[in-house]
């Protein structure tokens, strides 16, 4: 239900590695089809338990609508990382 279908690396081209955390990197991206910008976060989805953690935060920011969380917009599996679409931050 919250994972989109396709590879997301034919339809975002990676512009700038904009952070890291323990639990991932986060790039600004824009969408080949349109040029808008995007951040990606992608998250490593390699053991069972990374992907129920995964699957759980994306579960939660999905349902969550607060102006302190990141608003959620989609979710791709590729290969072995999973890629969340938020929001680019404004400048």
């Amino acid at each position: 239900k919250y994972i989109t279908n396709g590879n997301p690396r034919k339809l975002y081209k990676t512009l700038e590695d904009a952070g890291r955390g323990g639990f991932g990197s986060v790039y600004m991206a824009k969408r080949i089809e349109d040029k808008r910008r995007f951040a990606i976060k992608r998250v490593p989805h390699l053991s069972e338990r990374e992907q129920w953690n995964n699957f759980d935060e994306i579960y939660f920011l999905s349902e969550c609508n607060h102006a302190c969380i990141v608003k959620y917009y989609q979710s791709f599996v590729s290969r072995d990382e999973l890629w969340v679409r938020v929001p680019s931050p404004k400048k």
